[in-house]
């Protein structure tokens, strides 16, 4: 299902169908799921990758690896904003016990698991319990997660609050564009339009600064997916009759994730991002009710004059004491790490 909302009235539909459907699922984020996981491999990742998860517990839990001979590292990508148990289990600790035991036996000699977010009860948990097997771990910066608690927020009051200078920006703009009698704004819910939805995203983001997809064909089946899942919420807005910019969120379990903002560039000036972005967040806390906006990856600037809480996404990295290899690949990680200490501060001139 596709909606076209009117020039002069932001997104603000009565009672669609799919308003509940994230309350009838089992909770789950997106990137912890069956399906998020069977994409990736299929469309994400290079050829000849090899999947080998880890399955531990006795709720037979399953951690989604690749294997790369004795180096095991998480079923992720550039495009995962998150990493953990299939599912969302929340593991307890001798489930946490036993996934590293099967780390062991299956001969483990490199570990690495990312993006994670720095509070997960599987990091906190997982690397005593290495530990113990004896591994050398660590952890490292991987990005920082941009959000907004938000339950009970109506989109008036939200874009109200946000930084004056982005609320003068999204004024002027929305005039602007509300006086093109051509303007149109389209948000993809479902999956009988989403194949239009599509084509119009691929013009966009090949007229915009970004470059091409790694893995073409990870994104339309990702929308697809979640289109069939209820999940999608794809943005589009139209000047005279073209497509001119696109955002891919998606909405899960009360969270809705912004993942992908493109413009054509020749009318960045109009700031038709900022509009529709704005369209879609008054339109996932009115419609969809959510209780979290979330940015996933990214620390730029612009993501704190619409989110107003930010937490760091780290990695994870473990080396096999018992085993040579584990040895010399742990003394250049600690080694390059003890360095660093040393390395001189980043000019902070603006010259380039």
């Amino acid at each position: 299902m596709s909606k076209t909302l009117m020039p002069a009235i932001f997104p603000r539909p009565v009672s669609p169908a799919h308003a509940a459907d994230h309350l009838v699922a089992a909770r789950c984020p997106l990137f912890l799921t069956h399906e998020w996981f069977e994409l990736l491999e299929r469309h994400g990742l290079p050829a000849g990758s090899n999947r080998n998860d880890a399955t531990f517990g006795q709720r037979v839990l399953r951690l989604p690896l690749m294997q790369d001979g004795s180096s095991f590292h998480a079923l992720s990508s550039y495009y995962s904003a998150d990493f953990g148990v299939q599912g969302g289990t929340a593991p307890a600790v001798e489930d946490v016990a036993d996934l590293a035991r099967w780390l062991r036996t299956h001969g483990a000699r490199r570990i690495e698991l990312r993006p994670l977010h720095a509070d997960a009860a599987l990091l906190g948990m997982l690397m005593p319990a290495l530990r113990q097997q004896a591994y050398l771990c660590d952890t490292f910066h991987v990005s920082t997660n941009w959000y907004l608690p938000c339950a009970g927020l109506c989109g008036a009051d939200y874009l109200a609050a946000r930084p004056s200078r982005l609320a003068n920006t999204l004024r002027r703009c929305r005039k602007r564009l509300l006086a093109e009698p051509s303007f149109r704004l389209d948000i993809t819910t479902t999956a009988d339009s989403i194949e239009a939805a599509l084509l119009a995203y691929a013009k966009v983001y090949a007229q915009s600064w970004k470059e091409p997809e790694a893995f073409p064909d990870f994104i339309p089946q990702l929308c697809r997916m979640t289109a069939a899942q209820g999940w999608l919420r794809l943005g589009l807005l139209y000047l005279g009759g073209e497509p001119v910019a696109a955002q891919v969120w998606f909405v899960k379990d009360g969270t809705a994730s912004i993942y992908k903002l493109a413009y054509d560039s020749r009318f960045a000036r109009l700031g038709v991002g900022t509009v529709l972005t704005a369209a879609l967040a008054e339109h996932v806390l009115d419609v969809d009710k959510v209780c979290e906006i979330d940015f996933l990856t990214g620390d730029d600037a612009y993501k704190a004059e619409w989110m107003t809480h930010s937490r760091p996404l780290v990695g994870m990295i473990a080396f096999d004491a018992r085993s040579v290899s584990g040895l010399l690949h742990a003394a250049l990680h600690f080694g390059r790490r003890w360095l660093r200490r040393f390395k001189p501060a980043p000019s902070t001139t603006n010259e380039r």
